[in-house]
């Protein structure tokens, strides 16, 4: 089964504010559009910050330069970050580590911390060593730019953090997304944080837990219960969790608690550590299985095979072996087909990875310049259940949430008018709120008409198995089929001689 959470809050309340340390790579290489790019993303991202909101800018070539502290998002501090970036020029090499050294010692030295939802924002379009800064601590959101960025490294840093994700850009003669969507989809995710510290504990009560798949999240075992910490959840994020159990037989229809869930967190800004009383997960158990699975059950079941997938043909490719990558990704396609869910959004985006990453793999020369980067962030986005940005970006929208697709769209018009007039983040939640709750109103009917049915098909097997046990314990009803056929038999006879005798009859 699987077992679903969701960051929920569409308030408008205050929010708690962020820290964000943007890592810009401005080597010798950056020179030119690229470095132009980097100054229209860093201007939208501005833009969408509030005075409660602070930014750090630091810069690397050679060495890295921290160019301002913390610095709090008002009227004020907007303006002289903006001068800043004006100001980038691009000369020397890359040193990543360096860049990620200055960003960590930015955030510790921080005085005012409790309930901030922290980030460093990683950028760079080049090739470095392997970076041996821990940055286990604090999520790290990398950005690749260009073909020649090394995919390999961006995404090993993005892993090692706590849970940050791995985006790649404007990639030359493609449909990669600009670096202002790859910036602003993070950021829409990182200023909506409803809950931090977030963990989940699954209990077996009448079962056996077999496995519980859950991404890369860190999973801890006592007995017969699993605690999976998720960390940081954005509004409407959702954390599935897909947990393999063995059930006992059951000889008659009856309803059996197979799970106990619990789950805690800290609210969003601070507060108390919240613990949500146990839920019992209770299903109507019959000899013979029903066959359709919610659609929740089927979607989950689609994006963990994909992202699998993925993984599977990146490693072939990785071997020269670009026509078994390029069969494990038609079957990969094949498979989505056969569920026959055109009109799914989250079907939709995973055919999309599918077909795209395909495209990719048609030469080896394609592959190591833009298909490598692709594979890599997509795994690593479905093991963490986060968006992030690759390709076209607004075929993907369906994995992210809601305030997304709202900064994505602005970002689409920022990059071709910088006059956009963008609107606050604020602006942007109280409209998105007004959208879903529609959306949840539909959503809920559909979810409902899903369960009628599936009840309608357990009804269905328990009116068979009912008929099967009347049989089985009444033996007459057993010989009914024999006993019919022997009446039938009687009945033929007595027609015959009826008809015999009315044939003497009228010989007479």
């Amino acid at each position: 089964m699987v077992v679903e959470l969701m960051g929920f809050d569409d308030t408008g309340g205050e929010r708690g504010g962020v820290d964000i340390v943007a890592v810009l790579d401005v080597s010798g290489s950056m020179w030119g559009e690229k470095l132009e790019k980097l100054k229209t993303s860093m201007k939208f991202l501005l833009k969408k910050l509030d005075p409660i909101d602070r930014l750090s800018i630091v810069t690397f070539e050679s060495t890295a330069t921290r160019l301002c502290p913390l610095t709090g998002m008002n009227k004020n501090g907007q303006d002289k970050i903006e001068k800043l970036i004006d100001e980038l020029d691009a000369d020397g090499g890359t040193n990543i580590s360096s860049g990620l050294q200055t960003a960590l010692s930015v955030l510790a030295q921080r005085r005012h911390r409790d309930g901030r939802t922290t980030a460093i924002m990683l950028m760079s379009d080049g090739q470095d060593r392997p970076s041996t800064v821990d940055v286990s601590s604090v999520p790290v959101y990398t950005f690749g730019l260009g073909r020649d960025h090394d995919s390999q490294l961006l995404q090993d840093i993005a892993s090692k953090s706590d849970k940050g994700t791995y985006s790649i850009a404007d990639v030359e003669g493609s449909d990669s997304a600009s670096l202002n969507i790859a910036f602003s989809s993070c950021l829409a995710g990182l200023l909506s944080v409803v809950v931090q510290d977030l963990k989940l504990t699954i209990t077996q009560k009448e079962s056996e837990i077999l496995k519980v798949s859950a991404g890369s999240y860190d999973q801890d075992r006592v007995n017969e219960s699993v605690t999976i910490s998720f960390g940081n959840l954005y509004n409407r994020e959702k954390r599935s969790t897909t947990v393999f159990l063995s059930l006992p037989a059951v000889e008659d229809r009856t309803a059996m608690d197979i799970l106990k869930i619990a789950f805690s967190y800290t609210p969003s800004g601070g507060g108390r550590l919240f613990r949500s009383p146990p839920i019992a997960a209770t299903v109507t158990r019959t000899r013979s299985p029903v066959t359709e699975d919610p659609v929740e059950v089927v979607n989950e079941k689609a994006r963990g095979n994909t992202a699998a997938a993925i993984e599977e043909a990146r490693k072939k490719a990785d071997a020269n072996d670009l026509p078994g990558a390029r069969n494990t990704m038609k079957n990969a396609e094949e498979s989505l087909n056969s569920l026959g869910r055109e009109a799914d959004e989250l079907i939709k985006a995973l055919k999309y990875e599918v077909q795209e990453f395909l495209r990719l793999l048609k030469d080896s020369d394609t592959y190591l310049k833009e298909g490598r980067a692709f594979a890599l962030s997509s795994e690593l986005s479905h093991k963490l259940q986060r968006f992030a940005a690759r390709g076209d970006a607004t075929q993907l929208v369906a994995l992210g949430i809601p305030l997304v697709i709202e900064f994505v769209n602005q970002a689409v018009k920022f990059d071709k008018d910088p006059n956009f007039k963008v609107s606050s983040a604020n602006e942007d939640k109280k409209r998105v709120a007004q959208k879903t709750a529609e959306e949840d109103r539909i959503a809920a009917e559909a979810k409902k008409k899903r369960d009628e049915q599936i009840q309608e098909a357990i009804d269905e097997i328990g009116k068979k198995e009912k008929k099967e046990d009347f049989i089985k314990n009444n033996p007459l009803v057993t010989q009914a089929d024999t006993l019919k056929e022997h009446l039938d038999q009687a009945i033929k006879s007595l027609e015959a001689i009826q008809n015999l005798v009315v044939a003497l009859q009228k010989t007479t």
